[in-house]
């Protein structure tokens, strides 16, 4: 018996998206409105959230707090409770994840978005209180723009990726880990002749003389 197997690629297809779809949902779901506040690494921002209230931000940046995380969050803080303050930031950041690829990258394959969403299902990384998000959001933005350009000697946008790498630096400590990898992609730019505009590097430059600063 001959199996057609383009006919059972087409009926996987089928199933796996909706199913995807679903899974990424009901983590969504999960996480931001069920999951409990305050597990994990997200109590450690609600204490920080809470230190800043009580003894200001000068005390709270030399106790060393994630200075850019806590300016997203802390105006979400003045309205709604501290978890649902920072879930609501993660929540902004995946979807600017989402209209990154969408909009500036312009990936318009289904099947990119199906896999992006199972990955992310598994994870808790976007859903939860944490700065993670905005870590590896900075990040992603980075590497990303560092392929396209070793691919079609062209950024989508050298503003977001250098303002994403300037973001991950200062967001964790954690950032140590990924410096090979940083300057790795730095040096393959190198090699393949890229020049580095002043117009695409002033907003990146400014946002890291401010967090420069506001961590000295």
């Amino acid at each position: 018996m001959q199996i057609d197997y383009l006919k059972v690629n087409a009926i996987l297809q089928y199933i796996f998206k909706p199913t995807v779809v679903l899974y990424f949902l009901f983590s969504l779901v999960y996480f931001f409105i069920f999951s409990k506040s305050g597990n994990g690494d997200e109590a450690l921002f609600i204490s920080d959230l809470q230190f800043i209230e009580k003894n200001g931000w000068i005390n709270s940046i030399e106790k060393g707090i994630s200075i850019p995380y806590m300016l997203l969050t802390y105006p979400f803080s003045n309205f709604f409770q501290y978890f649902v303050a920072l879930r609501l930031v993660n929540f902004v950041l995946l979807s600017i994840l989402f209209y990154y690829f969408f909009k500036v990258v312009a990936v318009k394959s289904k099947e990119f978005y199906c896999y992006l969403m199972f990955y992310l299902a598994t994870s808790s990384i976007f859903f939860k209180g944490t700065n993670d998000a905005l870590f590896f959001l900075g990040l992603i933005i980075f590497l990303t723009e560092v392929y396209y350009y070793l691919e079609f000697k062209k950024m989508n946008s050298e503003v977001m990726a250098f303002s994403g790498l300037v973001l991950a630096f200062f967001t964790r400590e954690l950032f140590v880990i990924y410096i090979p990898i940083i300057l790795l992609g730095f040096f393959f730019l190198y090699k393949n002749g890229i020049v580095f505009r002043v117009k695409s590097l002033t907003v990146p430059s400014l946002l890291l003389l401010c967090l420069l600063i506001g961590n000295i």
